[in-house]
């Protein structure tokens, strides 16, 4: 098993990039962000060639909490993948010397607004220290970072985005944290390049799909985690927005093509540039997962404004490096929806990984999150939304989650389908949810807090 990544995906890449494993054969490289989406893809197809082909490539990833990784991967070591415990803003880096860095490391943009400044803080400075230790001390050849698309801003009106367009995030809007930052990175690659010769090379990374995709954030894994639950997909928009997406094999291609074969100092569009509106794509996720339920739209059509644009101009990728979109949209849609079906993680397990200095909250329901209810009716609930507010605080801040409830307890009713429903249709982040609480009049604990204390706990 190479990360539970199927291995139909991974004979793909290996054919794809034989070259690339002769050059790095015996290599060291060294990556940031590794237990992460497009990290596991790239792990995987390291293992993959270290076993095929016997290219010996050694890996030192760095991680906030290794153990979690290699107990649930406990692959790493067997294909010379080492596992280094550390933050970049403040850790140690390992020692040696790494002529391949990889920096996939970020904080994505929906954490909550009291997470922003610290966003800010790790994606800057953690790059800042990756580009120092590049540049001043690993001795590194070739430096891939892995931007974003969103560093455009807001796009309406084009058919696609090319390098040379020009516009950019309004810095003074709140939204615009993620392109913003990102942007401010690849001004610190572009100085490491020019002052120390740094070969830096970027991949603006589009929108994707395939197997360990975070669910339930962004408009495909929110479609995909309802058709898989046979739920109605809702847009919430008119579905006019273009978007595309491209399947995480032909990204890991493209990933390595960039690293070993782009011009330094030179971003890449990296993404699929076969465009779908987005309500194209809930109707294709709905037919390749059999669900009946019909789509929902929930706003008008104005006909007369520019439709919203996210899809990369790849002429320079295919023309200078041969990548291409191996995958087309049906196909990647049909490969992840088989592997959803098939794999073994938990909806939990995707949604975010928790850190070891964490702490586990146990969170009861009913008081909490949910209104109390007239003769424990709790169809009648209703969301406590402050309260919910800091407890998906408390989880992006990478606290695990459990929700205990007593729901049922007493009268034998099974209220699991309409808990579950309602923790989602709410959007409340957590882990674990446990029905079997016993009832009771009072609850004494020593580590009890009441709900007003949520706001305070950090």
């Amino acid at each position: 098993m190479y990360f539970n990544i199927p291995h139909e995906d991974l004979s793909e890449i290996l054919s794809r990039t034989e070259d690339i494993w002769q050059k790095l054969k015996g290599e060291r490289v060294f990556i940031t962000g590794g237990t992460g989406f497009f990290g596991r893809w790239v792990l995987a197809s390291i293992a993959y060639a270290n076993d095929i082909l016997g290219a010996n490539i050694q890996v030192t990833v760095m991680s906030r909490d290794p153990e979690s990784f290699r107990h649930k991967f406990p692959e790493c070591e067997q294909h010379n993948i080492h596992l280094h415990a550390g933050d970049l803003r403040h850790s140690n880096f390992p020692a040696g010397t790494f002529p391949h860095v990889i920096h996939l490391a970020t904080d994505p943009g929906y954490l909550p607004e009291e997470q922003h400044l610290q966003i800010i803080d790790g994606t800057i400075n953690g790059t800042r220290r990756v580009l120092d230790f590049a540049s001043k001390r690993a001795e590194t050849k070739n430096f891939l970072y892995c931007s974003s698309g969103a560093i455009y801003g807001p796009v309406s009106g084009k058919e696609s985005i090319s390098e040379d367009f020009k516009p950019a995030p309004d810095c003074t809007a709140p939204e615009s944290l993620f392109g913003t930052t990102k942007r401010l990175t690849e001004q610190l690659c572009t100085q490491h390049h020019k002052q120390f010769g740094l070969n830096v090379k970027i991949a603006r990374c589009f929108s994707f799909v395939g197997p360990h995709l975070p669910m339930g954030h962004y408009a495909i894994g929110n479609f995909l985690q309802n058709a898989l639950k046979g739920d109605k997909i809702t847009i919430e928009g008119d579905g006019t927005p273009i978007r595309s997406y491209l399947y995480m094999s032909d990204l890991t291609v493209w990933l390595w093509h960039i690293l070993l074969l782009g011009a330094p100092g030179s971003p890449y569009n990296v993404g699929s540039d076969q465009s779908y509106s987005i309500k194209t794509l809930a109707e294709l996720i709905r037919t390749s997962t059999n669900t009946n339920e019909e789509v929902e739209v929930k706003r008008k059509e104005n006909k007369h404004a520019h439709r919203s644009c996210y899809v990369p101009n790849i002429t320079k990728a295919s023309n200078e490096l041969g990548l291409r979109v191996w995958t087309s949209l049906p196909n990647a849609l049909k490969r992840h929806i088989k592997w959803q079906q098939n794999n073994t993680e938990t909806a939990s397990e995707q949604k975010t990984s928790y850190a070891p200095e964490s702490k586990k909250f146990v969170v009861d329901i009913d008081g909490v999150i949910a209104s109390i209810t007239e003769g424990n009716d709790y169809t009648q609930s209703t969301p406590l939304a402050e309260n919910i507010r800091h407890i998906n605080r408390l989880y992006a801040q990478g606290n695990y989650i459990v929700l205990f409830t007593a729901r049922g307890s007493e009268t034998g009713i099974d209220w699991t389908e309409l808990t579950q429903q309602q923790m989602d249709s709410w959007g409340v982040q957590y882990h674990e949810l446990h029905l079997g609480k016993p009832s009771a009049t009072y609850y004494i604990d020593d580590k009890m807090l009441p709900p007003e204390a949520l706001e305070y706990i950090n």
